[in-house]
């Protein structure tokens, strides 16, 4: 059996997390912590959550005193954001996760492995908490299209066509799953849209938006 051990105090991740709580800070979008313990035990209470159906590591040994955790290593690949299914596979995915009350935070493409029978597992969930927020719902969202787009930009750039199907298979799977548009709506506040044109080079932002907002035009009192 292979396992991974994952520690909490490394200076890579305290650096990681500064960076991003220092970003969220003016726009207070999602709870982040840098603190060491609390990560851990975020993401020992979310990879442990019986409420929770979305495959998952088996933890086998917490350290709360030296923050880590040996857990099961997933044999497989990371998601291909480039393949429609696999972003639908995602929305339902973060769709499940919400409806059990819990978000994500660091929802980045790399954080899904596709295991070798094509199961997808969720291997990260140190920035995760419980919440039924709307906003930290569209958060999750927020991060896996913003890295996922940057993860194709090349592919996306070459044919805007395919890029717009695919980013809309993966909202209107979300919207459909989860019977609500809510979240979605809200990444077309300011303080989202904002950051798509700061994170996501053009013309991407600007698909992005026209994607999104075509969805919700079209779903908006239909779920």
């Amino acid at each position: 059996m292979k396992l991974v051990l994952k520690t909490y105090g490394k200076e890579a991740g305290i650096v990681k997390w500064f960076l991003v709580s220092t970003a969220n800070t003016f726009i207070n979008l999602y709870p982040f912590t840098m603190n060491p313990q609390v990560r851990l035990m975020r993401e020992v209470s979310f990879m442990r959550a019986r409420e929770i159906s979305v495959p998952r590591p088996e933890i086998y040994l917490v350290n709360y005193v030296k923050p880590s955790l040996y857990r099961e290593y997933v044999e497989g690949e990371t998601i291909d954001p480039s393949y429609p299914q696999d972003m639908e596979i995602i929305a339902e995915t973060l769709c499940s996760i919400h409806q059990s009350g819990y978000a994500l935070g660091d929802s980045k493409y790399s954080n899904f492995i596709k295991s070798r029978e094509n199961v997808i597992y969720v291997i990260d969930a140190e920035q995760s908490t419980t919440t039924l927020s709307e906003t930290h719902q569209a958060w999750d969202l927020f991060v896996y299209m913003v890295t996922s787009s940057l993860k194709i930009y090349g592919k996306a750039v070459r044919n805007n066509a395919v890029y717009e199907k695919t980013l809309s298979s993966f909202i209107s799977r979300y919207v459909e799953c989860l019977k609500s548009t809510k979240p979605v709506e809200e990444l077309l506040k300011p303080s989202f849209t904002a950051l798509f044109s700061t994170l996501v080079p053009p013309p991407l932002n600007l698909l992005m938006y026209k994607v999104i907002r075509g969805l919700v035009d079209t779903n908006k009192g239909d779920v």
